[in-house]
């Protein structure tokens, strides 16, 4: 003849969450061991280069800025003035710097004639790489912004 032993067991609602030790319940997943932090300053460090349709650079300037400000290039030829606003702010991604710019090309010719070019655009860089930016037939912006 057989014995079967048959045990159950029945958990309360409020000892059900008392079983799964704390340590393993909760164990953080490292990443690797070699990845740099982000930066996380709002410092950068940025050059800006206003360059001719010909590729010529008519003006450059390097400084340091904060998020939140708008620093100004202004660059003087006989009767042209080209004048670049940049506004530099935390980028979408991690680690990364939007920079809103604005290019204003102002010429006086020999006659007297006045002509104005106006261009905006919305760039986001992620290192330290020069990026140009603009269309060929118009003066355009190089720029490069590091991040400390």
């Amino acid at each position: 003849m057989r014995t079967f032993l048959i045990a159950a067991v029945f958990l309360s609602p409020t000892l059900a969450g008392t079983l799964v030790p704390d340590a393993v319940a909760a164990t953080p997943v490292a990443g690797p061991s070699d990845a740099k932090p982000p930066p996380t300053s709002s410092r950068v460090t940025t050059e800006i280069a206003l360059l001719d349709l010909s590729g010529a650079t008519l003006g450059r300037q390097t400084f340091n800025t904060t998020f939140g400000a708008k620093e100004t290039v202004t660059a003087k030829k006989g009767g042209r003035t080209v004048i670049c606003d940049a506004a530099f702010f935390e980028g979408d991604r991690l680690g990364c710097v939007k920079v809103d710019l604005t290019v204003t090309d102002r010429s006086i010719d020999a006659g007297g004639h006045f002509s104005r070019t106006e261009w905006r655009s919305t760039i986001q860089t992620c290192d330290a790489q020069p990026l140009t930016v603009g269309q060929k037939d118009q003066v355009r912006i190089r720029i490069s912004v590091d991040r400390k």
